[in-house]
């Protein structure tokens, strides 16, 4: 539809197009003009107490290089809750900068605004030099309200069930585990949790403590993920009466061959002294594993035994073969419910395995001058190995070779020619 407009309307509404201002920025060629890009932090949600370092991006639209003042604020429902400021000097056309503020902690729950803002001298196009966003700050708090459940005094061997009950005091669900501890490392358990805001549960370690005679502390500890962070313990204190009623353990570890200076491929075998040190018979599992020297696993055994009170018995594990070189760790360990010690459960056995090189013995009296064998396995220093071909060798298995020392610093005539049998 076309719509031809005269007379006093028309002349009514020329005026007032007229009357509206022109932007500066429409009549000039905008040598200055700077403002913010966006914001990077605060954004989102965030946790209530947690540290974040405002920033922004600051662009320069102009077309010579600026200097201009940047600002950041936070507020909340409740007003201001922070400011600061910065100046940026010599930004290039078309330059952009992120620009961080002073740090500022979260604190109470509240949805906020974070805004942004640059004043630059000659701006003639003032649109573009602020920027918002909204962000949330939640509360995460999780309370230990009770925790084992336990009397003051305990019987000695009498299994208890780790327990505890936990409240989420926040706004957000809290997801995470809680961990039950005793005496640091003598039981530790953990339980997975995600309770809805302001809920509570009741949480169980899921397998029994045995305690042990004394003073234990006893440990609950509520871990948030995915920054697993510890938001709340709680620490309880007991008296365990009694004495030891089931207890076993390890009491001796040997090796058929001296532990430090083992060669690859000789044959060992370790055995094991377990005992059982309770006032009762005793059905329990000994354990024996070997370890490589970057953790691998080269052998894995178990044997059950039977044993009455206060006697003992060797445990034989199958023979090994090394095959490389280094320090490999021999642990033996014994494993039993209700086992009250677990002090004496594990025992451990460094076992130094050299390669196949050269050993000297006493060479034999030659009643000639017909050289005669000599076992070695490891060579002087500066000695050089060659095969019966003259041939010099680098790496030598076992076999017959013959040993040239060479000449010292004292004199340059080589030292004699040895003909020596090489074994592991």
């Amino acid at each position: 539809m076309r719509c031809n407009l005269s007379g006093p309307l028309a002349a009514a509404l020329l005026l007032s197009v007229a009357s509206v201002p022109c932007p500066a920025s429409w009549l000039d060629d905008t040598a200055h003009n700077a403002g913010v890009k966006a914001i990077l932090a605060p954004r989102g949600t965030i946790d209530s107490g947690g540290t974040v370092i405002p920033r922004c991006i600051v662009t320069n639209y102009g077309d010579s290089v600026t200097s201009l003042s940047v600002y950041m604020a936070l507020d909340g429902s409740g007003g201001p809750v922070y400011f600061d400021s910065l100046v940026l000097s010599s930004l290039a056309p078309a330059q952009r900068e992120t620009v961080a503020f002073s740090n500022w902690v979260a604190e109470a729950r509240d949805s906020m605004t974070a805004i942004a803002w640059t004043e630059c001298e000659g701006d003639t196009f003032p649109l573009d030099d602020t920027a918002r966003d909204r962000f949330l700050v939640r509360v995460v708090e999780g309370r230990i309200e009770f925790g084992f459940f336990l009397p003051e005094t305990l019987d000695s061997g009498v299994p208890i069930l780790p327990r505890a009950r936990v409240w989420n005091y926040g706004n957000q669900s809290l997801w995470g585990y809680l961990r039950f501890r005793v005496d640091s490392t003598y039981y530790s358990r953990s339980h997975d949790i995600n309770l809805i805001a302001g809920g509570a549960t009741i949480v169980s370690a899921g397998d029994s403590w045995y305690p042990l005679p004394g003073w234990r502390v006893m440990a609950c500890s509520l871990f948030v993920l995915p920054a697993d962070t510890c938001i709340a313990c709680r620490l309880d204190t007991c008296w365990v009466r009694g004495t030891i009623v089931t207890d076993v353990g390890v009491t001796r570890m040997w090796v058929n061959l001296p532990p430090d200076s083992i060669h690859v491929g000789d044959t060992v075998i370790v055995n094991a002294t377990v005992a059982n040190f309770g006032v009762a018979e005793a059905s329990f599992w000994a354990y024996f594993l070997i370890r490589s020297p970057s953790g691998g696993v080269v052998c894995a055994e178990s044997s059950q035994a039977i044993l009455s009170p206060g006697d003992s018995t060797s445990v034989d594990y199958p023979s090994t073969v090394f095959s490389a070189p280094g320090s490999y760790t021999a642990v033996c360990s014994t494993a039993m419910v209700g086992d009250q010690n677990p002090t004496n459960d594990f025992m451990r056995l460094t076992l130094h395995v050299l390669p196949v090189g050269l050993e000297e013995s006493p060479r034999p009296q030659a009643a000639g001058h017909k050289l005669q064998a000599t076992v070695m396995r490891w060579l002087p220093a500066g000695a050089v190995v060659f095969d019966a071909m003259g041939r010099r060798v680098v790496n030598p298995k076992p076999g017959v070779y013959f040993v040239r020392e060479e000449p010292q610093a004292s004199s340059l005539k080589p030292q004699a020619l040895r003909k020596v049998v090489i074994g592991r």
